[in-house]
């Protein structure tokens, strides 16, 4: 379940803002005319293949690279000296000190954000507890295993108790049980007002987290609005259907295919014949007396959306 936005997000200023940037490399445009605008209490995914430009956006988000075009804006203005202390930031390249020991690493990340030595350790320590790596404070960081490195990075993009989060790709390495355990640790900063940036190629994660989403491909915005508005508006009006009889033969359908996803009950999926409603097809199933289990428009997942998207820009 994604969690609830603050009231009126929209009432308020974005904690992070790109007008119309433009980033290039030689020939090569890394980003073209992007304007986005993270708003406090939510989640937004940031999608796209590789070399679409995620990671330029985000190095121009924290001022390690500067547009050369247009304008960002953190918490109000230039993304520079305070502000920057209230941002943390996960990058695509992990590099934490391996002969660092993990409190100690993270106690001084937290006084680079401007908190003393002995708040910035109890800070630390809490964190490490929620991440069920408080028994391995004095460890270092190149003894830990990838997932619990993965959870010390996460921990130092948490520390100081950031406004906005730029993360990417932050559940690499991580099993299932610390994946939900992070999960859960970016749901309780959205609802304490904070706001969160995801760069990922998990697309379920994108799902089940996230209140909107940019998709990039080649710099350029393909596709972009709240997920669940995003999916609705690339279903193709078919129909996932699961019971007993032979609705494939039904006068309004013109093809069937078994189903991607599946609810062990073993769903189809009911293509409609031109001119043909979901509300005459159930009729169609109550006139022949069929046995109906399930009956639900078929929604794309993002992955199929992703796909469909960069496959035709790229066409």
């Amino acid at each position: 379940m994604k969690p609830a936005l603050t009231p009126e997000p929209s009432a308020r200023a974005p904690l992070l803002e790109l007008r119309r940037v433009s980033k290039r490399f030689g020939s090569l445009v890394a980003v073209e005319e992007l304007s986005l605008a993270l708003q406090p209490g939510e989640i937004f995914g940031l999608l796209g293949p590789n070399g679409a430009g995620k990671t330029t956006l985000l190095r121009m988000s924290v001022d390690l690279l500067r547009p050369d075009s247009g304008e960002v804006l953190l918490l109000g203005g230039a993304p520079c000296g305070e502000a920057l202390e209230r941002i943390g930031y996960l990058p695509e390249e992990r590099g934490l000190p391996t002969r660092a020991r993990v409190l100690n690493l993270l106690t001084y990340l937290g006084e680079l954000k401007g908190m003393t030595r002995e708040d910035s350790r109890q800070q630390a320590r809490s964190l490490l507890r929620r991440m069920e790596l408080d028994v391995r404070e004095r460890s270092r960081v190149g003894e830990l295993s990838k997932g619990n490195q993965q959870k010390v990075q996460l921990a130092s993009a948490l520390m100081g108790n950031p406004q906005v989060l730029l993360i990417d790709e932050p559940f690499n390495g991580l099993d299932p049980v610390n994946r939900s355990l992070a999960i859960e640790l970016l749901k309780e900063r959205v609802v304490a007002g904070k706001a969160v940036l995801i760069s990922t190629h998990q697309l379920q994660h994108v799902e089940q987290l996230c209140h909107r989403l940019l998709l990039l491909n080649r710099g350029r915005v393909l596709l972009e609005g709240e997920v669940d508005a995003v999916r609705r508006s690339h279903a193709d009006g078919s129909i996932l259907v699961s019971g007993t009889g032979d609705f494939g033969s039904l006068p309004g359908v013109e093809r069937w295919t078994a189903a991607a996803q599946g609810n062990g009950q073993a769903p189809i999926r009911l293509f409609l014949r031109s001119g043909v409603t979901p509300d005459a097809i159930l009729q169609q199933v109550v006139e022949r007396r069929l046995s109906l289990r399930s009956f639900a428009p078929h929604v794309p997942t993002l992955e199929e959306i992703f796909v469909r998207a960069v496959e035709r820009a790229r066409a």
